[in-house]
């Protein structure tokens, strides 16, 4: 017995050696049916045939999946017209990925070919709480920063002012509020009158006269002593604002 002891380890061996070879060939073939299946889809792809590419496309997904194939994929469907399909592979695709910039640079692709630019602007939020940085994102904030649909809550906007410090006055129902740069209400319209941001605060008179300073978030930062009864707020002169109060 003793004479078959070494056989135990060789055995052992020989069984590594072929699991390593078998897992070799088993990677071998996969690699081998991605690439058959991915360079079918973009044949089909080629010759617009959608349902077929669409089909080896998920073969090849399945096989091996990565946020560049995701990527070909959501090109496919945009490019073939299919915006629905695209979209919807857009949040899959921020799904599977959620750290990869790609991801979200596909989907603001998707939303600002269809001119939906308050989607734009959640994805950019999503991109700035991430701390995600990308250069094609920057470059869609700078097309869009001054395109906006306000929100159907506030339907019967009547007039809006000019921006400055990244707010600008909007008047609803009779009284004025402020809007950020994403076309959104950020201060109520409460007020009877408003002036620009300068310096981070902007003068308001509010329904009984009285005039004061608030800040971007609309906290009351300093009062205006000597005016009462504030009709009318006029143009900045400096560091100055001119006051009416009908005399």
């Amino acid at each position: 017995m003793k004479n078959y002891k070494w056989l135990a380890p060789l055995v052992l061996v020989l069984v590594f050696f072929a699991s390593i070879y078998f897992l070799y060939s088993d990677r071998e073939g996969k690699i081998q049916e991605y690439n058959k299946a991915l360079a079918t889809a973009r044949d089909y792809r080629a010759q617009e045939i959608q349902k077929d590419a669409e089909l080896y496309y998920m073969e090849a997904l399945g096989i091996r999946d990565s946020a560049e194939l995701y990527l070909e994929i959501g090109q496919f469907y945009w490019e073939s017209g299919l915006a629905m399909a695209a979209e919807n592979w857009s949040e899959q695709f921020v799904e599977e990925y959620p750290t990869e910039p790609m991801a979200y640079e596909f989907m603001l692709s998707v939303y600002y070919g269809n001119e939906d630019y308050n989607a734009c602007f959640d994805v950019l939020d999503t991109l700035e709480k991430r701390e995600l940085s990308s250069d094609y994102a920057d470059g869609i904030f700078q097309k869009i920063q001054y395109s906006y649909t306000f929100n159907s809550s506030y339907t019967e906007l009547e007039e809006v002012g000019v921006y400055s410090g990244g707010l600008c006055p909007v008047k609803i129902k009779g009284k004025w509020g402020y809007a950020n740069e994403k076309g959104r209400v950020a201060i109520a319209a409460k007020y009877t009158n408003v002036g620009a941001f300068v310096g981070g605060i902007a003068p308001v008179a509010d329904e009984s006269g009285k005039a004061y300073y608030i800040d971007n978030e609309g906290n009351k930062k300093r009062v205006i002593l000597g005016v009462d009864n504030v009709v009318q707020l006029g143009l900045m002169y400096g560091e100055y604002f001119s006051l009416y109060n009908g005399e």
